[in-house]
């Protein structure tokens, strides 16, 4: 996460515009389901490459509570996805990503 460089010029948006979107997709895989619609909706608002870094590293490493079910887990953004969402839904978000010219 440390280690993505991030051109601060070339982002679309207000660091706590990005602090948001890092709550909404927080919220979308916290607890009972996953909301897939608003991590695709988030994932459409980046424009550029420094858009996704900017995202990863504002995200940075969290705690997931994993619920009754599953066990937490510790990750960044990558691995929280990848853990909440099915391989067809990860293609979906590099699908909605590579239309930005974003490589995911």
């Amino acid at each position: 996460i440390n280690q993505l460089d991030v051109d601060k010029s070339n982002l679309s948006y207000t660091k706590s515009e990005f602090h948001l979107m890092c709550s909404t997709l927080d919220a979308s895989m916290s607890g009972g389901g996953t909301d897939e619609e608003t991590i695709y909706a988030t994932m459409r608002k980046l424009n550029t490459q420094d858009d996704w870094q900017f995202l990863q590293k504002t995200f940075g490493i969290r705690k997931k509570d994993g619920g009754f079910w599953n066990s937490d887990i510790n990750g960044d953004l990558k691995k929280w996805l990848s853990d909440d969402l099915m391989d067809s839904e990860v293609d979906e978000v590099r699908r909605i990503l590579s239309e930005s010219n974003i490589s995911y």
